[in-house]
């Protein structure tokens, strides 16, 4: 089996995969009803499910770039892919609730970026 060796990949995949389950798991908990003083958001618990099932994947693929686990890349890519659908999709949800749809077009371009990354070849001297 292969493992990554690729540094730079690691750093940047693993760094975007911790953040990025970070920030689902934050609006899990406040879709959740989880009143943390940062925002108004609706509770809606089919949402917090959502957001807490991809901050666990983001999770995984973190622990996996970091730990340099021979599934990690095909995880990460998808995590990223599913992330970037989603995220696509989204402002066709809330367009009538009149939320803004830029936070989920820059979050679909961040993930775009990573799957970007996820799929080009390998740097001399590594494997990914």
């Amino acid at each position: 089996m292969k493992t990554m060796s690729n540094r730079l990949f690691v750093v940047m995949v693993g760094s975007l995969a911790a953040v990025s389950a970070a920030g689902f798991g934050l609006f899990s908990l406040l879709h959740a009803g989880v009143d943390l003083g940062l925002v108004d958001v609706p509770t809606l618990a089919p949402v917090a499910a959502f957001y807490g099932v991809s901050a666990v994947g983001f999770a995984v693929v973190a622990y996996g770039v970091f730990g340099r686990r021979s599934w990690a890349k095909k995880t990460a890519m998808i995590v990223f892919g599913a992330a970037l659908v989603a995220m696509l999709w989204r402002p066709a949800i809330v367009a009538d609730h009149g939320v803004s749809s830029l936070p989920f077009l820059a979050s679909a371009l961040v993930f775009a970026i990573g799957l970007a990354v996820l799929l080009s070849p390998p740097r001399r001297g590594g494997s990914l």
